[in-house]
Order: C-alpha cells, then sequence, then structure tokens
C-alpha cells in the first residue's frame, strides 16, 4: 500500500520496448547422410492400436455390416450424435428411437425393428413424454406399442456419469453411482 508522497510505480519491473525479451530457442538437426535426423530413433507410442488395413479395400474388400440405420448405424457398435447444443440431437435420437421400435423407415432409410433404450441426462421426462406424443402420432403409433420396445430412462437429477478424481497431483476419472446403475 503507498502511503502518501510514495511513488508506488518505482516497484514494477519495465515492460512492452524496455523490457528485453529472451531469444527464441531452437532446436536443429545436422543432415547425416541421404535423410536428416535419420540417425535419430522413431518416436515410440506408450500405447499402441491395432492398424486398419487400407490398400487392400478394393481386393479383398470386408463384408457389409448389420445397420440398425441402413448404411448410418452399424449394429453392435457405439455410435456418437455429436454437434453444438440446441440444434436438436435429442429430438433427432428420440424420432430414430422410435423409427427402430416401429421398423420403420427413417429420413429415407430403413431401420432394424428393436427394442430401444433411450438416456436422457438433459431433457426431463415431461419434454420427452411432449416431443413424443408428436413423434408417435406422426409415426401413427400407439402409445401401448411403443411402451413395449421403448424405455426413456429420465438422468436429469444427477445426469453425470464419470467425474474427475484427484489424488496426490494425480487426476483420474471413475465412474459415478448413475453410471453404475446405467451399466
Amino acid at each position: 500500500m503507498a502511503l502518501d508522497g510514495d511513488d508506488w510505480t518505482q516497484n514494477i519491473p519495465p515492460y512492452g520496448d524496455e523490457f528485453e525479451q529472451p531469444a527464441p530457442r531452437l532446436s536443429v538437426v545436422p543432415a547425416s547422410g541421404p535423410v536428416a535426423g535419420a540417425d535419430l530413433p522413431e518416436p515410440q507410442p506408450t500405447m499402441d492400436f491395432p492398424r486398419v488395413s487400407i490398400s487392400d479395400i478394393y481386393s479383398a474388400p470386408s463384408p457389409e455390416p448389420a445397420f440398425i440405420w441402413a448404411g448410418r448405424i452399424p449394429r453392435g457398435h457405439v455410435t456418437l450424435l455429436g454437434a453444438h447444443g440446441g440444434v436438436g440431437k435429442s429430438m433427432l435420437s428420440l424420432q430414430l428411437a422410435v423409427a427402430v421400435c416401429l421398423g420403420a423407415d427413417f429420413l429415407g432409410a430403413n431401420t432394424e425393428p428393436g427394442r430401444v433404450l433411450f438416456f436422457s441426462g438433459e431433457d426431463g421426462g415431461s419434454v420427452l413424454r411432449h416431443r413424443l406424443g408428436f413423434i408417435a402420432h406422426h409415426f401413427g403409433a400407439s402409445p401401448e406399442r411403443l411402451a413395449k420396445s421403448l424405455t426413456i430412462l429420465d438422468a436429469t437429477d444427477e445426469p453425470a456419469l464419470y467425474r474427475e478424481v484427484s489424488a496426490f497431483g494425480i487426476k483420474t476419472g471413475e465412474g459415478t453411482p448413475v453410471f453404475s446403475i446405467l451399466a
């Protein structure tokens, strides 16, 4: 705290052009032989994933997988629907869920009929029921028929499936009680 008559600006270090910036540090590997840096070892990954063969996709094509939604969602594989908030992911997902329950076409592609579990951590039960009324009407589906193959879970009270845990300066993630219930 400055007292009357004290010049508190004396203790502020210089800035701008008055302050000498350190020169950037560069690392240069001299050329040795035909390829620069050829004597350096290849960095080794700490974890490796299987490589997907690409060069033979025409000569040895993979069989077409079974799809829940033709050409879009393969059976038995996790599929992520991602976009900015408020663009309609939940509505689209609920419409797709109803189409799968009914085995109806959705956006010009057929669906394989099946049971659907719809987990909502954003929209509460009343919002989902409101939307579902319009969707069921559009598909001409009775609520009783949908109830046999569609289960909707409202997790809006506790939507987080994972949480960060920090112990001794090490951060890790762990499933929440809601994740255990869902699993």
